[in-house]
């Protein structure tokens, strides 16, 4: 009888921890309904001396391309400006080593998560000017400072 009632202890604790992990699996992959228009691609890295290195900027209606980059637990720029009407390109870089994404609520962006050494890039037109937050969505990592601001001009 002790023996029955260890291995159904043993069973019940190992149940647990493959809950657990599988838990864990399904919140780390990206929900690909979230963002049909992102593309992922494996990138080199690159230092960044400021980041008007990673802002196009355009007259005349056409797309204007920023870059932003995700490490743990930050991201560079960790401001951006957009302005109301434009359409705008932003790339998502992750240098780091953990998945990281790129959230703006108000403005319906959420990239796919993505790996290190890989970058996705969204469309974004906002209509409305505004601060507003962006964010990594994957775990705690908005909690630990990848957060950053976006104003809309």
């Amino acid at each position: 009888m002790k023996g029955s009632t260890i291995a159904l202890a043993v069973l019940v604790i190992v149940a647990v921890f493959a809950a657990g992990y599988v838990f864990v699996a399904q919140s780390s992959k990206p929900d690909k309904t979230l963002a049909p228009q992102a593309t992922t691609k494996t990138v080199s890295p690159t230092p960044m001396s400021d980041s008007s290195a990673d802002e196009e900027q355009v007259a005349g209606g056409e797309t204007r391309n920023i870059v932003v980059s995700g490490d743990e637990y930050s991201f560079s720029p960790a401001a951006i400006s957009l302005k109301a009407g434009e359409k705008t390109k932003i790339t998502f870089r992750n240098i780091g080593k953990l998945p990281h994404n790129l959230f703006i609520d108000e403005l319906d962006v959420m990239t796919d998560t993505i790996a290190g050494d890989k970058e996705t890039t969204v469309e974004v037109t906002a209509k409305e000017t505004g601060m507003y937050t962006m964010y990594c969505g994957v775990g705690n990592h908005r909690a630990l400072g990848m957060e950053g601001e976006v104003k809309i001009q």
